[in-house]
């Protein structure tokens, strides 16, 4: 009895089929199918398996993380890079609902690191006619939680 030869569904590729119902030349290329064939069952199985196993997703991704330290540098840059405008009226917003608590967390982060912002105020001085576009907006943030906290002590 001869084998029949068949072309593979999915890569092309003449094979020798072992049965008559035989449409893929290896176990891969039926896989492969099939992904792709049910690509909203695997997400969704995925997902699922994401859910019950979060420990696991996190200590995989913290290990990923440490062991591509460079790479995740530049995957985050560029993403910053091509959402820029969206964090920015981001944290735009959060500063206009929580401004006593960014005026706190302003004020911890100048203490917890005076020689860094010692740093940025020296390179920024003579830039943008003696601030920096950030330190103008900081500076603005600053004088209105004041103003709002000088209205609301003469209230009460």
């Amino acid at each position: 009895m001869s084998k029949e030869i068949k072309k593979c569904e999915y890569c092309g590729k003449e094979f020798e089929a072992n049965r008559i119902t035989q449409k893929f030349c290896s176990e891969k290329c039926c896989k492969r199918e099939w992904y792709e064939n049910n690509k909203d069952k695997v997400e969704a199985n995925k997902k699922r398996w994401n859910e019950n196993n979060k420990n696991k997703v996190n200590s995989y991704s913290k290990k990923w993380r440490e062991n591509n330290r460079e790479k995740m540098k530049v995957m985050q840059k560029e993403w910053y890079e091509s959402n820029k405008k969206e964090v920015s009226a981001r944290v735009k917003k959060w500063y206009k609902n929580n401004k006593e608590e960014a005026y706190a967390r302003i004020k911890k982060w100048r203490e917890n690191n005076r020689e860094r912002w010692s740093e940025i105020m020296r390179k920024n001085k003579y830039r943008n006619r003696g601030y920096a576009e950030e330190w103008l907006e900081v500076k603005e943030l600053q004088y209105q939680i004041k103003k709002e906290l000088k209205k609301q002590q003469e209230n009460n």
